[in-house]
């Protein structure tokens, strides 16, 4: 697995959509034990691979902080993620700082809340490629959970992934 799969499952693993007035209440509500499945690609072009995740969240309420540790698996290839994520005082934004292992090393991340999506913009490189190359994650809440899609930035929204988690 490549440094772009395994940065959009750390990254998917991270954040949840929330209306602005409510994100500190909305990312609380992430605590707990998750499961997702879905699908990544290395690249645009590339295959879809089959992704699964297991993830602990912890809310950390001086801060308004969620932070994040679990494991992800694609055929042939277990990782861990860690990260953490933070509104602002508004509720407007929200940002983080995350950790993979395989490839990026440390990156910030940060975006918009708006109703109940949030739009989360980032930099990483896709497979076999050392530059970093802009991409966006939208954050669909769910009444279940929610829904985890990546893309290109400014490609025509050049799908990358799909994850969907429920609570375990």
């Amino acid at each position: 697995m490549k440094a772009g799969t395994a940065f959009f499952c750390t990254m998917i693993v991270a954040l949840w959509a929330a209306p602005p007035a409510l994100s500190s209440e909305l990312l609380s509500s992430m605590k707990g034990s998750w499961i997702g499945n879905g699908w990544v690609k290395r690249n645009p072009g590339g295959p879809r691979e089959t992704v699964r995740c297991r993830i602990t969240n912890h809310y950390v309420t001086a801060g308004r902080r969620l932070v994040v540790s679990g494991k992800c698996a694609v055929p042939g290839k277990k990782f861990e993620l860690k990260g953490t994520v933070s509104a602002n005082l508004s509720g407007t934004r929200i940002s983080g700082r995350w950790s993979n292992p395989f490839g990026i090393g440390s990156t910030s991340v940060e975006g918009t809340l708006f109703a109940n999506q949030a739009f989360l913009d980032f930099k990483a490189p896709l497979d076999g490629s050392k530059k970093p190359v802009r991409q966006q994650m939208i954050w669909q809440k769910k009444s279940r959970g929610f829904t985890i899609t990546n893309q290109l930035s400014g490609t025509g929204q050049s799908k990358l992934g799909s994850i969907e988690f429920e609570q375990n």
